[in-house]
């Protein structure tokens, strides 16, 4: 059976939108049976850093479920769909604003719901092969790392922890293992379709169960509608655009940090004729300090003063040569600074955040911005 691709995000809200479907997925990956569910803030993520936008779609919900010991618990569930690697720190950001909801307590009106965060990759992670994880922060241990019963169901920790799901898409494996990965086979892109990516083949096993079915049969209803196709087909082409900008910056980045090796060169360089300066000036402070004492012992004798006036020239003749030196110098540095603002220039008009510019030259992001606006 042929059936939209959920690693879309229009798809993948399709399928979420059906709250008995939301339920099956939800239920798998928590190994909990989800008894109600609530959606609650539904967004696609702001613009990247980098630019674009709609690479991480966020799911929030209210559930209250069964755990594993026969009790029920409402628990806060976040879901963030994400095809490319992106900045930890905008995980890190979604969690901080459950924590600091208010309204994201339990039925008593008092308790903090215990937060479980799962990420969907569309990218594999360097920590582990396995296509799904748990990590459970709620979990207690002594000083000597032996496990600690937590009683009561544990409130006050679970309130200030949370648990975090992975899944890892592209290492799905072909052949389900358990409950969770056959309801996780719908979103395995081994499966989907060389001539259309955005249909995937899923298997009309009856073997599978009903919950693959419901979600199979909700997918399949989402495949005939032009709408569906043409929204995938959009996050198709923002994807393209997406990558092209990457490379580009990947090639500016080389760029930037081939100029930054030429001007520490030229950093070295100049270092160097300061120091040969600094010996100088040191060599005729001390015939300066030799010319006096000759001076005193020279007196009002003519030939001392000629001799005088003849080291007196000479100390100017260094003075001059120093000066050229200087001035030769203050050029290359004139020359290395226009270069650098024609290179911030360039990556300006490039569209360049002023903090990646900035970063980059190792300058305040001020200096930048001014060269910008004199543009």
């Amino acid at each position: 059976m042929e059936v939209i691709n959920p690693i879309y995000d229009t798809s993948f809200k399709y399928l979420m939108e059906d709250e008995k479907s939301a339920k099956i997925l939800l239920s798998a990956l928590l190994r909990q049976k989800v008894l109600k569910l609530e959606p609650r803030q539904q967004e696609t993520a702001a613009p990247l850093d980098r630019g674009g936008d709609i690479t991480i779609y966020r799911l929030d919900y209210a559930a209250h479920v069964l755990t594993s010991d026969g009790r029920e618990e409402d628990v806060c569930v976040e879901i963030q769909k994400v095809w490319l690697q992106t900045e930890l720190s905008r995980f890190r950001k979604y969690l901080a604003s459950q924590y600091s909801d208010e309204k994201n307590v339990q039925s008593d009106g008092r308790t903090p719901r215990h937060i479980v965060a799962i990420y969907l990759l569309g990218h594999v992670i360097t920590e582990t092969d396995a296509p799904v994880v748990y990590c459970h922060g709620g979990s207690l241990t002594d000083y000597d790392g032996a496990p600690v019963a937590m009683a009561g169901g544990g409130s006050f920790v679970r309130s200030l922890t949370h648990d975090v799901i992975i899944v890892q898409i592209p290492r799905l494996p072909e052949r389900p293992r358990n409950a969770t990965e056959r309801v996780l086979s719908i979103f395995n892109q081994r499966r989907a379709i060389a001539s259309d990516r955005h249909l995937i083949e899923v298997p009309d096993d009856d073997d599978e169960g009903i919950e693959v079915d419901i979600l199979r049969r909700r997918l399949s209803s989402g495949a005939c509608t032009s709408d569906m196709r043409r929204k995938m087909q959009l996050e198709d082409d923002f994807l393209v655009e997406v990558q092209s900008r990457e490379e580009q910056i990947k090639v500016q980045k080389m760029k930037i940090a081939e100029q930054d090796e030429q001007l520490q060169k030229q950093d070295e360089q100049l270092q160097k004729q300061g120091e040969q300066l600094q010996k100088q000036n040191m060599q005729l402070g001390e015939k300066d300090r030799q010319l006096g004492e000759k001076d005193r012992q020279l007196g009002e004798k003519d030939r001392q003063l000629g001799e005088k006036n003849m080291q007196i020239e000479e100390k100017e003749r260094l003075l001059a040569e120093q000066k050229f030196k200087i001035e030769e110098q203050m050029q290359a540095i004139a020359e290395a600074d226009s270069a650098r603002r024609l290179a911030i220039i360039a990556l300006v008009k490039a569209g360049t955040p002023v903090n990646v510019i900035a970063a980059s030259f190792g300058v305040d992001p001020d200096f930048v911005e001014r060269i910008r606006k004199e543009e």
